[in-house]
C-alpha cells in the first residue's frame, strides 16, 4: 500500500494545484476540469482502498493503476491547455476591413491611380487570405488561440506594408487654380 499512498498523495498534489485556466481556450479548459474532476475521483477510491484493513493486492494494484492513469492524463490535460485569443487581439482582428483598405484615390493623376491599381492587383491574393484568416480567427471565437491570432496579426501587418509601399505610388493631381487665373489675367491683357 505503501506505493499507491505515495502516488494518490502525489495526484492529490497534483489535482489541487491551482492551474489558472480563465485565458484558456474554453476546450483545452474543459478537458484539463474534467481530468482534474477525475483525478480527484481517483484519489478518493484511492483513500477508500488505503483505509480498507481487509484490500485485496488486486485491488490495491488497481486503483494504483488507475491513480497512475490518471496522473498522466491530468498532467497531459494541464500541457494541452492553450491560450486564448486576448481582447486586444480581438478588437484588432475585428478591424480587419479597416485596416487592410484601399487607398482614396480622389484628385490622383490617373497614369499614378493605374499604377497603383496594378500594384493592387498583384496583392489581391495576400490581402484576401489576410481578411479571411483574420476573420477565420475571430469567427472562433473563445476557441481562437493567442498564437492563432499573433499569425494572423502578423499577415496583416505584412499586407498593410505593402498597401502603404502601394500607395506611395500615387501622385496628387497639381493644384491649377493660380495657373489658371494667371492664364485668364494674361488672356486679359
Amino acid at each position: 500500500k505503501t506505493e499507491l499512498t505515495t502516488a494518490k498523495t502525489e495526484l492529490d498534489e497534483l489535482a489541487k494545484a491551482d492551474v489558472a485556466t480563465a485565458d484558456k481556450t474554453t476546450s483545452t479548459k474543459t478537458a484539463y476540469d474534467a481530468a482534474k474532476t477525475a483525478a480527484e475521483e481517483a484519489v478518493t477510491e484511492a483513500t477508500a482502498v488505503i483505509n480498507n484493513e481487509d484490500a485485496t493486492p488486486e485491488e490495491v494494484a488497481e486503483a494504483l493503476a488507475k491513480v497512475k492513469a490518471k496522473k498522466a492524463a491530468l498532467e497531459t490535460a494541464k500541457a494541452g491547455l492553450v491560450d486564448k485569443i486576448t481582447d486586444a487581439q480581438k478588437a484588432e482582428l475585428e478591424k480587419v476591413d479597416e485596416a487592410l483598405a484601399t487607398a482614396n484615390l480622389d484628385g490622383k493623376t490617373p497614369k499614378s491611380v493605374e499604377a497603383y491599381n496594378k500594384e493592387i492587383e498583384k496583392l489581391q491574393a495576400e490581402l484576401d487570405t489576410a481578411k479571411h484568416d483574420a476573420k477565420a480567427v475571430v469567427d472562433k471565437g473563445e476557441e481562437a488561440t493567442k498564437a492563432e491570432a499573433s499569425e494572423a496579426q502578423v499577415k496583416v501587418a505584412e499586407v498593410k506594408a505593402k498597401l502603404v509601399e502601394a500607395s506611395k505610388l500615387l501622385k496628387a493631381k497639381p493644384a491649377k487654380t493660380e495657373l489658371t487665373t494667371a492664364k485668364t489675367e494674361l488672356d486679359a491683357l
